[in-house]
């Protein structure tokens, strides 16, 4: 029984640039990070997530659309943690709800400012009990000793090496998905006069991105003429939006080779066996680990379910019986 109460108690937050992810025994929560809101006296929440989204376009007067998270760090305590209580409100049964152990997903990278406010968002929710644990350790169930790793988000990408100490070393880069997208929207005015707006951009990298150099899909776009101002379609090849997907993953290899010549040789001797581990939205990327392993000259692999694989493997170290993760969790307090 006491274990069950545990598990019941414990809950692992990851609030994203894209997405906001909570993890409760019931399962996982993930919904689109951004929300409606409406200053008075106090901020009123309308909508957020997935409703906040079939919003868009039809929002209520004196309302306004924000993303409380950018690159990573919440910006707006205020509505985050409005957005977290409502979630906690209806995922967590009213019987565990006074007392809930809260881990809370952070880049490697943060500083100590933006570690409290991550935090405090949690504390204006309601919870008190929180645990700060850096996303880059949820890969350590992935992983058997030394391994380079690359989490490729929306806003940062985090990259480093761990082994089954920790993190041996990490940096936080604000070279992500939305990078890719903003390039994306830039090519479309160079190219075509043509406006399009960042959701245009995230399906045409989600329909057609590729680091294949012989891919030759062609998707259709909607935007708006720069010329007369007219709504207008034209169709995006795959070579068009590559050299904007292909700049940045080469970027990343560049800092991967940097951070190789500053760990241990026994560490470095231990990542030439087990090579790259890769999560995060933007691991999907098709062509990716082929790119990587050609540049890095090691082997390459993707984690389970790479959106979500950092939050479910922070439950496994949570609930972990043989004490193998307990000096991390313990020095995370």
């Amino acid at each position: 029984m006491r274990n069950r109460l545990k598990r019941a108690n414990t809950v692992i937050v990851e609030m994203g640039s894209s997405n906001i992810s909570i993890l409760t025994e019931a399962g996982i929560v993930r919904e689109p990070s951004l929300a409606i809101v409406k200053r008075s006296h106090t901020l009123e929440l309308i909508a957020y997530g997935h409703e906040a989204v079939k919003k868009i376009g039809q929002i209520p007067d004196h309302s306004y659309l924000i993303h409380p998270v950018e690159e990573g760090v919440v910006t707006n305590v205020e509505a985050m943690s409005l957005i977290i209580k409502d979630i906690f409100s209806k995922c967590l049964s009213s019987r565990f709800i006074d007392n809930v152990r809260v881990y809370v997903l952070i880049p490697c990278g943060l500083s100590i400012a933006e570690r409290e406010l991550m935090e405090s968002t949690i504390v204006k929710a309601g919870r008190r009990d929180v645990t700060i644990i850096e996303s880059m350790l949820g890969l350590l169930p992935y992983t058997n000793g030394g391994t380079l790793v690359a989490l490729f988000g929306a806003g940062v990408t985090e990259l480093g090496v761990i082994d089954e100490t920790g993190i041996v070393t990490g940096l936080t880069v604000n070279l992500a998905g939305e990078t890719i997208n903003n390039d994306i929207k830039t090519m479309a005015l160079e190219k075509y006069n043509l406006k399009i707006s960042s959701a245009a951009a995230e399906r045409l990298k989600m329909g057609i991105g590729t680091l294949y150099e012989n891919d030759t899909s062609v998707m259709e776009v909607i935007g708006q003429d720069l010329l007369d101002q007219k709504m207008r379609k034209i169709a995006i090849k795959a070579d068009h939006i590559r050299p904007s997907i292909t700049s940045m993953y080469k970027k990343h290899v560049e800092v991967l080779e940097s951070l190789l010549t500053t760990i241990p040789t026994k560490t470095l001797a231990e990542v030439s066996e087990n090579g790259v581990l890769i999560a995060g939205g933007g691991a999907e990327m098709r062509g990716l680990t082929d790119f990587l392993a050609r540049y890095l000259h090691l082997p390459v692999k993707v984690a389970p379910r790479p959106a979500i694989a950092t939050i479910k493997g922070v439950e496994l170290i949570v609930k972990d019986k043989t004490g193998k993760y307990d000096s991390i969790l313990g020095n995370k307090r």
